[in-house]
């Protein structure tokens, strides 16, 4: 795209260049074409005054009407310089056309390829919010059966104690072991079995 502006920029500045060209040459031939007028005008006083003037006054007439030829052929040789350029940007604007159109095709595939970018960009997005949704569901279904986990409490049979004559309350301290009656308290009594 930017390469696009900058020849389409380059393409304003030359053809300015060249409207300008034709401006100053179109005023160069005015010029030229003054001159050729005053030198027609200058050469028939002239000869008008060779007539009447000495041979030495037409000397110097005719020395001056060589210096307005030869200024007039300097402004010929500008202008045929002046010509050659524009013929020259002429060339230099067919060119600068022809790589415009190579612009044109490189400008349609950056478009393709920035299309095709922020599509994978998308599915990209996408993606990326379902694996948070999905993690968000996975974490709130988390946070809704641990609870339940910490509530349930596993609790194992009382076994009475042996020996002790009556059985325990239900509500008594300390669990009782599952495999045994309990020890024998520090008194140094031993314990019996069942």
């Amino acid at each position: 795209m930017i390469e696009l502006n900058t020849g389409l920029a380059s393409l304003d500045t030359v053809n300015t260049t060249l409207t300008e060209m034709a401006q100053r040459q179109e005023a160069l031939r005015q010029a030229s074409t003054e001159i050729e007028g005053r030198i027609e005008a200058s050469l028939k006083q002239s000869e008008a005054m060779v007539q009447k003037v000495p041979e030495q006054t037409a000397q110097q007439v005719a020395a001056t009407s060589e210096n307005l030829v030869k200024q007039v052929q300097g402004i010929n040789g500008r202008l045929q310089t002046q010509a050659n350029a524009v013929q020259s940007l002429a060339k230099d604007v067919q060119a600068l056309k022809g790589s415009v159109g190579n612009v044109d095709k490189l400008n349609r595939d950056v478009q393709a390829l920035v299309t095709l970018q922020r599509e994978r960009y998308l599915e990209a997005l996408q993606k990326n919010q379902a694996t948070a949704a999905a993690a968000a569901a996975a974490a709130a279904a988390a946070r809704e059966t641990a609870p339940a986990a910490r509530e349930r409490l596993v609790q194992y049979p009382r076994v009475p104690a042996a020996g002790a004559g009556a059985a325990a309350p239900t509500g008594s301290a300390g669990p009782a072991s599952p495999a045994g009656p309990a020890p024998a308290a520090s008194s140094g009594v031993p314990a019996v079995a069942p």
